[in-house]
């Protein structure tokens, strides 16, 4: 089942990881798919950066890539 609105296959499992990606103090949260086959260089998964904004959940971004590392290195004010 797809929701229109997001586009999230809700039958699907997700994993979500909080993190402050600005240091502003406020979480957001780095949401992927978790495909039976796994993601890997070869099998890309769907991400989706999402945060809160007046007391609802907004997308700040998405793409597909095989893994993800999140370093303490910044530009322009993120990671």
């Amino acid at each position: 089942m797809v929701k229109k609105e997001t586009g999230f296959d809700i039958s699907q499992p997700y994993g979500i990881a909080p993190i402050d990606l600005n240091d502003d103090g406020v979480d957001e949260w780095v949401i992927h798919e978790k495909k039976k086959t796994g993601c890997a260089a070869t099998v890309s998964c769907r991400f989706i950066v999402a945060a809160l904004s007046e007391k609802k959940p907004i997308i700040l971004g998405q793409f597909y890539a095989g893994k993800l590392a999140i370093l303490d290195k910044k530009m322009f004010g993120v990671r």
